[in-house]
């Protein structure tokens, strides 16, 4: 799929995602991760950039080198995640724009118009110690939230459990099997 103008890079997909995470200490912590689709009629090399300007201004820089959560380099995702923000990402139109080697230029909005709120008075507390083989987690419920998300780490950062998609607000450790 291209645009009607035959040597215009065209965008098919993006996305504005932001992560809000605290801490115990009460620090918060906002990242966004953005990425999108971008193919060109002379081919993806032909794409000399891809930027994304939030509504306040700041200028993010998508990469398609394999390195920056966009799958394979050379692939038509351009991505860039784990961008830290000083506060919370601003709301509005986030204006995705590819330009080729010819200066081309496509242009697309894609809005963030919330930003996710952190649930409160978590059991075990975040970076809290368990001694129990399943324990169960629980939380202040946020209002509008669909689903949520846990991570489980042991003291080294290291992977233990993993669950999304909860749709409660409590699961039991490894009840998935």
């Amino acid at each position: 799929m291209y645009s009607s103008d035959p040597d215009k890079p065209i965008i098919t997909y993006t996305q504005v995602y932001t992560v809000h995470d605290r801490f115990t200490n009460g620090n918060e912590q906002y990242r966004l991760e953005l990425n999108a689709d971008v193919m060109d009629p002379q081919g993806t090399a032909d794409i000399t950039s891809v930027t994304v300007t939030a509504p306040g201004g700041e200028i993010y820089t998508l990469y398609n080198d394999g390195m920056h959560s966009d799958g394979n380099a050379g692939d038509s995702r351009f991505s860039n995640y784990d961008l830290p923000l000083t506060g919370s990402p601003a709301t509005g139109d986030y204006t995705f724009t590819a330009v080729d080697g010819l200066g081309n230029t496509a242009t697309l909005l894609d809005p963030l118009n919330s930003i996710p709120m952190v649930p409160g008075n978590m059991v075990p507390e975040n970076n809290g110690y368990v001694s129990i083989d399943k324990p169960d987690y629980r939380w202040d419920a946020i209002p509008g939230a669909t689903s949520y998300t846990i991570d489980v780490q042991d003291v080294n950062n290291n992977f233990i459990w993993s669950r999304n998609n909860i749709t409660s607000n409590t699961v039991q450790h490894n009840d998935d099997g």
